[in-house]
């Protein structure tokens, strides 16, 4: 298949900017909601996203609960809350991760149909193809 594309410069043409449209697409994507669309960066943040769900997770040192129905009550609400924002930042370290997994996705995609997966090289070539 991609020897066929090399073969029609129109078609590959147009394959390179569909990928460049949709690598563009996730990048911005990831920059807007992750601050950067660096692939290095964003796995050091779900790292930290990690270590910081660990962190949150109470010790039995910190799970205090007194003799009466009140302790009992604030007891279960504090762990409701706390149950709340473990399972945000899962949700968020999982989007993170679908996320990467994609943009990893797509830069084999491009490497495959395409022989590179630098979006920089990608639009040079594309330039250069279509100034011919």
């Amino acid at each position: 298949m991609p020897n066929s594309l090399f073969r029609d410069p129109a078609r590959m043409i147009g394959a390179m900017e569909a990928q460049i449209a949709s690598f563009t697409e996730n990048n911005i994507l990831l920059e807007r909601s992750l601050g950067t669309a660096d692939a290095e960066e964003l796995v050091l943040k779900v790292r930290a996203l990690e270590q910081k769900v660990q962190d949150l997770q109470p010790t039995p040192e910190q799970v205090v609960i007194g003799d009466d129905a009140t302790d009992l009550q604030e007891a279960h609400a504090r762990f409701s809350a706390f149950a709340g924002k473990i399972k945000r930042l899962s949700a968020a370290m999982e989007s993170l991760e679908a996320q990467l997994v994609s943009l990893y996705e797509e830069r084999a995609k491009l490497e495959r149909e395409l022989g590179r997966a630098d979006a920089d090289e990608i639009i040079a070539a594309f330039h250069h193809l279509s100034a011919k």
